[in-house]
């Protein structure tokens, strides 16, 4: 229901089923954290998916889906060349000036600072949704 709800495409198909079969093998309690992120197309449409999913002590899941869309383009690097050439000792001096535009490659650091710009809009979403959970939990707690 997860992979069909995000829309999972399918060659990542395979690797949320992994995740999902590992879900049956956390100690009771305890958090997983999986991310997957992935291009829709070549115009800049991407995708994130963070789940972070649970296993009570009664064997009940808790599932929590961060899906995340964005639309991102990387500006191109701009290169001022400048030429200068001198006569006579200084006297004549010329000066010429361009300026080129080169596609930007992404490094490994960049892409992993975006990465973590989408982790950590997923934890803020997690966070909100567990703060009105509690909440609600103790408006029916005794006193």
């Amino acid at each position: 229901m997860i992979n069909m709800g995000v829309q999972i495409p399918t060659n990542k198909a395979a690797l949320v089923n992994e995740w999902w079969q590992l879900a049956s093998f956390l100690d009771a309690s305890t958090w997983n954290f999986q991310n997957l992120a992935f291009t829709k197309d070549s115009k800049g449409n991407a995708k994130y998916v963070n789940l972070m999913y649970n296993r009570d002590a009664q064997g009940r899941y808790t599932f929590l889906v961060s899906d995340t869309k964005a639309t991102f383009k990387v500006a191109k690097d701009m290169f001022i060349w400048e030429k200068y050439e001198s006569k006579m000792g200084g006297m004549t001096k010329n000066t010429q000036q361009r300026i080129e535009y080169r596609p930007h490659k992404i490094t490994v650091e960049e892409a992993q600072i975006l990465l973590n710009l989408f982790d950590n809009i997923a934890l803020e979403k997690y966070s909100n949704y567990l703060k009105a959970a509690i909440a609600s939990q103790q408006m029916f707690v005794a006193d």
